[in-house]
């Protein structure tokens, strides 16, 4: 089992917009997004990329996140990387709304003992299905999965029109999967404050705990408490976020790119926690990275503990999750935190100085352009 260990969480994000649903509360809206017809693209082949994650290059295992901008099994090579990844060694985290049968075939041309590492973080996007008219499908999908081997629950996102059809949800799901769903809440204000709606109020905290007994959901509310600014953070030296498209790597979401892992995969992969120099308001949607210890001083359950359903996980899987990283990763003595989070401060700050710098060639342009609008102003036409 020790060979098995999960040393590095990683968000592998899937580039694009394309979508086969059309939901209200999509985080793609929520940042400002409306766009859902634009494909993904990737700058390298999927035997690249897992070359790029192979255990090997990590030195371990990993549980590798896949979520796509839009619907991540849209592409044709979301699966094939699935299968690398798991054939590797690691763990997959699948963020999917489950409606794509053929994808679903592809994926259960799968071993079983790789299958078994594989997670469907399945979006029931329930009122969008049943407009749809595929519910029945999303359910098959998954049922079809987990009877194959592999572990999983519907993940419901509550928005305001969720909240009236939360006990039919509830029975749905019983019914079809002989299981609850896990529960998380609609997120405004994305890059500002990141707080559920107005509906969530303690009163809503304690029916949908009662209601659903989800470990996620419990967790999501403890994070949105806290601070992570006043925690050091391993993120960067404990998990990645990769950009599929190019390669391009970063600590932490809306932390700066610094590294591009794809374009060599001989050369090392750079490893540096992020500290004390969070760029979030909270961390209550990273509830997997933080239930893994990624702030070790903040008490939660583990991955395993706040995942478990009884008849959707296998017991293989659960037990690969049940750690945090400082039962095995070295940690940093405070004055060692300080000087690393300086460090990173300054670079943050040198980095974001780069991305507002002005290009010759753009600053001609700009030249250009400002001429021109005198013209045009002088002469009446604008």
């Amino acid at each position: 089992m020790e060979d098995n260990k999960i040393k590095y969480a990683i968000n592998f994000d899937i580039t694009g917009t394309a979508c086969n649903l059309d939901c209200s509360y999509c985080y793609r809206k929520g940042q400002g997004i409306s766009d859902r017809s634009t494909p993904a693209k990737f700058n390298y082949s999927v035997e690249h990329m897992v070359k790029a994650l192979s255990k090997k290059r990590l030195g371990g295992n990993a549980i590798i996140c896949i979520c796509g901008g839009g619907e991540t099994l849209l592409p044709k090579e979301t699966v094939p990387l699935i299968k690398g990844f798991l054939k590797e060694g690691h763990i997959v985290d699948l963020v999917s709304n489950l409606t794509l049968p053929h994808r679903i075939d592809e994926l259960l041309d799968t071993p079983k003992e790789d299958l078994e590492r594989l997670i469907l973080k399945a979006s029931l996007h329930y009122i969008e299905l049943k407009r749809l008219n595929k519910l029945d499908d999303y359910f098959n999908n998954f049922n079809r999965l987990i009877k194959a081997g592999a572990s999983g629950s519907p993940i419901l996102t509550i928005c305001e029109e969720y909240i009236p059809l939360l006990d039919e949800i509830k029975q749905t799901c019983l019914e079809k999967i002989n299981d609850l769903p896990h529960i998380t809440c609609a997120i405004d204000n994305f890059n500002t404050t990141m707080n559920p709606r107005e509906f969530y109020t303690p009163e809503f905290v304690e029916m949908v705990k009662e209601k659903f007994n989800s470990g996620i959901f419990e967790t999501f509310s403890e994070l949105l408490k806290v601070k992570p600014q006043d925690h050091f953070c391993y993120a960067g030296d404990w998990d990645l976020i990769i950009n599929a498209d190019n390669g391009d790597t970063k600590k932490c979401f809306y932390a700066p790119t610094e590294q591009n892992i794809f374009k060599d995969i001989n050369k090392p992969i750079k490893f540096e926690p992020i500290g004390y120099n969070c760029p979030k308001p909270n961390c209550a949607l990273n509830y997997n990275w933080c239930s893994m210890g990624i702030m070790p001083d903040l008490n939660t359950k583990t991955y395993s503990q706040i995942l478990f359903r009884p008849n959707t996980y296998n017991k293989k899987v659960l037990e690969l999750l049940d750690f945090k990283f400082k039962d095995f990763k070295k940690e940093y003595s405070e004055e060692e935190k300080n000087i690393i989070s300086e460090k990173v401060k300054e670079k943050f700050n040198k980095l974001s100085k780069k991305s507002r710098k002005i290009g010759i060639k753009n600053k001609i342009r700009l030249k250009i352009y400002n001429y021109l609008k005198k013209q045009l102003e002088k002469k009446g036409l604008i």
